[in-house]
């Protein structure tokens, strides 16, 4: 095995070129570094200059690889090779978490038993189509006008945050790191509105394929895409660069729209991500087994546990190991407290090489501290520094300081800094089973110990689960694990309204305004999406009688139009009977609870369904914004029905 030096890598770029488009991505990884864009990779093959195998791989001597997610690449023309590659002379680092990314299907087989052999577990990441457009003669390009072409620019620096709270795998610092590098060195396009504001953009990976398409809701069906990838793939073509992109198997509407512009596909090829080592990832230590360049901090926020690991790999090669309890270590106190910080030593056959191994492992969140009275009042406030992503549990405190409701438990892992926060239904009869579970966690390590350890989630029961999307993964995982079925119930925008004075004028003068009552449970059940069963019952009645609510009330005194609001705080269920739409109810309703909740303090905010146009329409028609970079999502898992 070689580590390839700069002009070993342009003679590989010039054979990689022979093999397209299986070979696409390595190519494009060494199509950058070849022109000396930043990267933390170093390249190997089996052999030289007659190579079957060619990996790129985190360079261990590059401090700045710690910053992303440690990824592998690679390129195979005889998977004998390459299963030796992996299995014996370690071209990959078996011991902490990573992702082998964008390899051919056909080689799924022979990584599970390697990893198998090597008592790693995986999970297949994602399956995707590789389209690639091999000359611009292909493109299909849109008209537009010139007004339009003016508004076309490249993203900077300044817009690092909107891509990465809008990109799928985003919404975190690893995500913020890899985008700067991105806009910052490769090429990108993007859309602008009148103000000079990115609405639609695309960039380019640091292995040169385009990808995070993305257009804001409000800007979409306007043809931005198709002008976007047309001038990127014009630009990309002209400077030399590769034009290809990944896209996934089941994102059917990007498969057509690529086709349709002119990009073409090997049917005998799919790329595949899988990661390994899902356990564990890169650990803070400080001494032989790992030199780590990231912060205590870092590590602390991520939940990190790869030392484990890491070190049973090498005790089952020979090296002894002890541990000592309660010896002085590098962790703060704080830390300490949080993980299972212990001391280890490490023995081989030369007592030159002893060395002393501090490492901090998280030994699973533990919510078993119940928030009560004022305790609840500054958790409300801590959380409204993490607005948006906290909105549903700040709402569900700001109620819960304020009204009388259902008994919900609060749960904390640590106070006063706490830093995963769970609002739990407290489940005396079945009914209550129907109710949100509300989760916000500060870091997304910390998140995933939760859902996975905590004895607060009874995989055993019905649990309905109220989540941001970028965490949706994540609970996927664990139920996938315990072998839990599940349901996507809905993905929501989640619409916001910051000032009431924002809303347009509604006249309402001849309209019976009123709040529903006991006596209206079952009609609002009767018409809600997810009602008509005995759980939403117990919660309908529960928001009439405790939360803010407003109806819309015919001659004879009953409701025709109504919304609620949720013990999240959120408005919902805005509903009006058939026979009385088209009449303005909803934008009257809308607006009156708008202001009777900004009046009494409650935050203003309602989420609304992805497909639902008509919805979100309204709602922006009535002044609600939104943070593009943030989906609602809520997950059923097991079945309501079952239950006894």
């Amino acid at each position: 095995m070689k580590v390839l030096q700069p002009d070993e890598l342009l003679i590989a770029e010039g054979v990689l070129l022979k093999h397209l488009p299986k070979s696409f991505k390595v190519y494009g990884f060494l199509f950058g570094i070849n022109r000396n864009k930043p990267s933390t990779l170093e390249v190997v093959v089996d052999t030289w200059p007659d190579f079957k195998v060619i990996i790129c791989r985190p360079d261990p001597k590059n401090k700045r690889a710690l910053e992303f997610m440690k990824k592998v690449t690679y390129y195979s023309m005889d998977e004998q090779i390459l299963r030796k590659m992996l299995s014996e002379e370690n071209a990959i680092d078996w011991s902490t978490y990573f992702l082998i990314a964008g390899f051919d299907i056909s080689h799924v087989s022979m990584l599970k038993e390697v990893s198998s052999d090597r008592e790693v577990n995986y999970k297949g990441f994602t399956l995707v189509h590789l389209l690639y457009l091999p000359d611009c003669s292909h493109l299909l390009t849109p008209a537009y006008d010139s007004e339009l072409e003016s508004r076309i620019s490249s993203l900077d620096l300044s817009h690092v945050d909107l891509v990465n709270n809008t990109w799928k795998f985003g919404g975190n610092e690893k995500g913020y790191r890899n985008i700067k590098n991105l806009i910052s060195n490769f090429p990108s396009c993007c859309i602008t509105d009148g103000q000079g504001q990115p609405v639609s953009w695309i960039l380019v990976y640091d292995y040169c394929a385009m990808g995070m398409l993305y257009t804001l809701p409000e800007h979409r069906g306007k043809g931005y895409a198709k002008v976007l990838v047309s001038t990127m793939s014009k630009r990309l073509h002209a400077q030399g660069y590769p034009v290809y992109c990944f896209i996934e198997e089941d994102n059917t509407v990007s498969y057509r729209f690529f086709k349709n512009l002119g990009f073409m596909e090997d049917p005998s090829y799919r790329a595949a991500w899988f990661e390994f080592n899902l356990s564990s990832t890169a650990m803070t230590s400080h001494g032989l087994l790992q030199n780590s360049d990231s912060s205590e901090d870092e590590a602390y926020r991520r939940g990190d546990k790869g030392f484990y690991m890491q070190a049973k790999y090498k005790l089952k090669r020979g090296i002894k190991a002890t541990k000592e309890y309660g010896s002085e270590t590098p962790f703060s106190q704080e830390k300490q407290n949080a993980h299972s910080v212990h001391k280890w030593t490490l023995h081989t056959s030369r007592p030159s090489q002893t060395a002393h191994v501090w490492f901090s492992v998280v030994s699973g969140i533990k919510l078993n501290m119940e928030l009560t009275g004022e305790q609840l009042k500054v958790a409300e406030a801590q959380l409204k520094q993490y607005l948006p992503r906290s909105q549903q549990v700040y709402g569900c405190l700001v109620l819960r300081n304020r009204v009388r409701s259902d008994p919900v438990k609060v749960l904390v892992d640590r106070w006063p800094e706490f830093s995963v926060i769970i609002c739990k239904p407290q489940y005396e009869q079945k009914g209550d089973l129907f109710k949100d579970t509300l989760v916000f966690a500060k870091y997304e390590g910390l998140l995933e110990e939760t859902i996975r350890k905590s004895s607060v989630f009874d995989w055993t029961r019905y649990l309905c689960v109220g989540i941001s999307r970028h965490h949706v993964e994540i609970l996927q995982t664990v139920a996938s694990e315990k072998d839990v079925p599940y349901n996507k119930l809905a993905v929501c925008h989640m619409m916001i309204l910051e000032d009431t004075s924002n809303l347009p004028y509604t006249d309402s003068s001849g309209i019976s305004l009123s709040s529903l009552d006991e006596s209206h449970v079952g009609l609002v059940n009767q018409t809600w999406k997810f009602g008509e069963n005995e759980g939403s019952v117990r919660m309908i009645r529960n928001m009439i009688m405790n939360f803010p609510s407003c109806c819309v009330l015919d001659a004879e005194r009953q409701p025709v139009s109504w919304i609620l609001t949720y013990a999240s705080c959120a408005m919902g269920m805005l509903y009006t009977l058939p026979e009385h739409r088209g009449k303005g109810y909803a934008k009257v309703l809308v607006s009156t609870m708008a202001k009777r909740l900004y009046t009494q303090g409650y935050p203003v905010y309602c989420f609304i369904e992805e497909e639902n146009t008509v919805s979100y329409k309204l709602f922006k028609n009535l002044g609600f914004t939104e943070d593009p970079s943030y989906r609602a999502a809520w997950f059923g898992f097991n079945d309501f029905r079952v239950e006894g």
